[in-house]
């Protein structure tokens, strides 16, 4: 297939696995996880860009299924400089007030979430015009998020370019001791 998944490891090594199939990806996955995080990528690669350890750039991508927010709860492992709702399900509660669109899935990560909001049909990037509308949606969506949650004072991280990495359900955050386990706490497909 010309299209890849890009399963990377953070720490000692950073090496990224290029997959081309879900389950090699889970191979991978399940293999990361044993020793230290895992990170999968939220958009689909061009096989051309796959190199050794790395894990490709926001031009590297083909599509995506979903836009997402990577959201920080609490103060612990978190910078000091930024204030973060306090937990997840003050969160998600304003912004269920604010924000009519409820995400498909939350994978709770051990110190946040990620959210996701699944797309009808996945965009497919086939030119550098497609790319660019893909990348404005993510962007624009998180803006929303974060305007809502500054009427609390709260800060949003900018995770929105395509080549974004994120924790995949059922790993397991190794910033704590003991590790944290990542899980998907809801899903809301229609």
């Amino acid at each position: 297939p010309d299209r890849r998944l890009v399963v990377s490891r953070f720490g000692p090594d950073g090496s990224s696995a290029w997959c081309s199939s879900p389950e090699q990806a889970a191979q991978v996955v399940q293999a990361i996880d044993a020793v230290g995080n895992v990170y999968m990528g939220c958009c689909l690669m061009r096989a051309a860009a796959e190199a050794p350890g790395k894990r490709g750039s926001s031009e590297d991508t083909v599509a995506m299924g979903a836009v997402w927010a990577d959201v920080d709860v609490g103060t612990e492992g978190h910078s000091a400089d930024k204030n973060y709702p306090p937990t997840l399900n003050e969160a998600l509660d304003h912004m269920a007030r604010r924000i009519e669109q409820r995400p498909s899935i939350i994978v709770e990560t051990g110190g946040g979430a990620h959210l996701w909001w699944l797309l009808d049909e996945p965009l497919i990037f086939e030119t550098e015009a497609d790319r660019a509308c893909g990348a404005e949606l993510v962007q624009r969506w998180q803006l929303r998020i974060r305007q809502v949650w500054a009427e609390k004072g709260w800060d949003l991280d900018s995770a929105h370019d395509l080549a974004r990495v994120l924790r995949p359900p059922r790993t397991r955050n190794h910033k704590h001791n003991p590790p944290r386990p990542v899980r998907v706490t809801a899903w809301d497909v229609i």
